[in-house]
């Protein structure tokens, strides 16, 4: 033993380097139970990056879906110009498919906005769990420096390919228009729909979607702000004094509730989203609207999105349709041209119905793919194919930092 370890050298460079690789091959172990999961370590106090992109995906993303909804009235008024134009100056018989066509690859290039929006969401999230999980590696910040430069580097360039590949999905979209699909309504259908049926509330079990802590917002001379445990159900949204749930202070149908954004306070640390009944109905007291408030915007941007589970949905910017209306620049129609938009609107609901479904599941699939995966191999497989640009590093660490 004592032959074996007489050359033994504490500062031995070698020995330095090998311990160094070493933390770099732990960062993308932990950089990995981040992402994955992981049943030992688990973090009680905060969401991993895995968790909050998972929330992008299923929370967040079909938010910002929702929230370029198109408007009603502008696209009737769409509709309606799209078979003119058609017919030109001829009177028409016949609702024309070139109308349908064309409004459905108008609202699917729409789709290209909060798709991207998604993908730099969860970029973001990479690049905050790669520096977290660099955090093992304070003791030598070249080596992590020059760490998170190889890894943020990697990820902008997945970022890139990953948007031209969504895109690429939504240009497919728009090259055929599958008239043929079994969950497609047809114009036979689409005739025989009425105005009450397409707008029909969706039948949901009253079941719990999410419970947790919020802000009422209420003036001084009403009582003040105040903490509540809150219960929102596919059907009402209760609050309670805490969590056990015994004392309930009121239950609010969510019949004809709409969100809208409420600017932050000058001396308030909270972020605030309200609730307000589109018939101009008081909602809770003498209040046309509560002001909820939440600690941060990403707890903001949850509940909305939970809130849209139970399908109450954001309110409509109609600045600029009331402009357009206010100028006269209505459509008068006949019936005739009114059954035509009419069977148009529901073609176009049903068809973006379907796109919208495809795009909520390709979209998780797609970034994992491209992205979260390959970043998680790319770990596994770096030291190799990164082996000089980590060996520099190391010979400026081991002359610097030790």
């Amino acid at each position: 033993e004592v032959e074996e370890y007489k050359n033994f050298r504490p500062d031995d460079p070698a020995r330095k380097t090998k311990a160094l690789l070493q933390m770099v091959q732990q960062f993308g172990v932990d950089f990995e139970k981040c992402i994955e999961g992981s049943g030992d370590q688990v973090d009680t106090s905060n969401l991993s990056g895995g968790a909050k992109i998972n929330r992008i995906f299923h929370e967040r993303f079909p938010f910002e879906l929702v929230k370029m909804e198109f408007d009603e009235k502008e696209l009737r008024k769409e509709i309606s110009y799209a078979i003119k134009n058609i017919h030109g100056v001829r009177t028409g018989l016949f609702t024309p498919d070139l109308a349908f066509e064309a409004i459905v690859k108008k609202q699917i290039i729409k789709l290209k906005e909060p798709c991207l929006k998604c993908i730099d969401l969860v970029i973001q999230e990479l690049i905050n769990t790669v520096r977290q999980s660099t955090n093992k590696l304070d003791s030598y910040p070249r080596l992590r420096e020059e760490t998170e430069r190889i890894v943020t580097t990697h990820i902008r360039e997945r970022d890139s390919k990953t948007k031209d590949q969504v895109l690429l999905l939504i240009d497919i979209e728009l090259s055929y228009i599958n008239t043929n699909h079994e969950d497609f309504i047809g114009f036979a259908n689409a005739q025989q729909r009425t105005a009450a049926n397409a707008t029909k509330k969706r039948v949901m079990p009253n079941q719990v979607i999410r419970r947790g802590w919020l802000t009422i917002n209420i003036s001084i001379m009403k009582g003040g702000s105040k903490d509540y445990w809150f219960v929102l159900t596919a059907e009402s949204l209760s609050w309670y004094k805490d969590e056990e749930e015994k004392e309930k202070k009121y239950m609010l149908p969510l019949d004809n509730l709409k969100l809208r954004d409420v600017e932050k306070g000058f001396m308030s640390s909270k972020h605030v989203f309200a609730i307000f009944n589109t018939e101009q109905r008081n909602v809770y007291k003498d209040l046309r609207q509560i002001e909820l408030a939440c600690d941060t915007q990403e707890d903001v941007d949850s509940w909305k999105a939970s809130f849209l589970r139970a399908g109450v949905y954001p309110e409509k910017d109609q600045h600029e349709n009331e402009d357009t209306m206010s100028s006269g620049d209505t459509v008068s129609m006949d019936p005739q041209l009114e059954r035509q938009v009419e069977t148009i609107r529901n073609l176009v609901d049903s068809y973006i119905g379907i796109v919208n479904k495809s795009i909520r599941d390709l979209m998780p699939k797609t970034i994992m793919h491209l992205m979260i995966n390959n970043v998680c191999v790319y770990f596994s497989l770096s030291l190799a194919a990164c082996w000089s640009s980590f060996a520099a590093a190391v010979d400026r660490c081991c002359t610097s930092d030790l």
